[in-house]
């Protein structure tokens, strides 16, 4: 699945060789980029339907030592927030400075009635993960594949 989205920026969702889902990603600004690589981890997951839950907002802060530990952070967190909550999000704000992450995330609780959660879904790997500027803006790929961050709700 890829998409080009209003902003500028653009994502590709594919597989790596193992099968395990492949993020791609590019953007005028890192604020953007961190965006669309939300939304390409977002695009594998289903989505409810916004009127039938109240939603839920939660923000969320992150620091690395540099930009593809800041991605994996923040990719990462997501999930952890998901998971923990059991959220299934539907809208983001993302400011990125520097090395610091801050992003507000609004979704739905999730419900059985809302159908069954797609197979197990893995944090961001170490391997292949990289943020890279470009003359375009940056560009960014990362692929999902440690087991320790199952997002399966219960």
């Amino acid at each position: 699945m890829s998409a080009r989205i209003e902003d500028g920026s653009t994502f590709e969702a594919t597989s790596d060789a193992r099968g395990f889902p492949r993020i791609k990603a590019h953007a005028p600004d890192l604020s953007t980029l961190f965006m669309a690589a939300a939304r390409g981890v977002l695009s594998l997951l289903p989505h409810p339907t916004a009127s039938a839950y109240a939603p839920q907002s939660i923000t969320i802060f992150c620091e690395s030592a540099d930009l593809d530990l800041l991605l994996s952070d923040w990719i990462n967190s997501l999930l952890y927030e998901m998971r923990e909550n059991k959220i299934l999000i539907t809208q983001m704000q993302i400011e990125v400075s520097g090395i610091n992450v801050k992003g507000a995330i609004t979704g739905f609780k999730y419900q059985r009635q809302m159908g069954p959660i797609p197979k197990p879904f893995y944090g961001v790997a170490f391997t292949e993960l990289a943020v890279v500027e470009t003359p375009q803006g940056f560009d960014c790929s990362f692929v999902m594949d440690d087991p320790r961050h199952f997002l399966i709700f219960g």
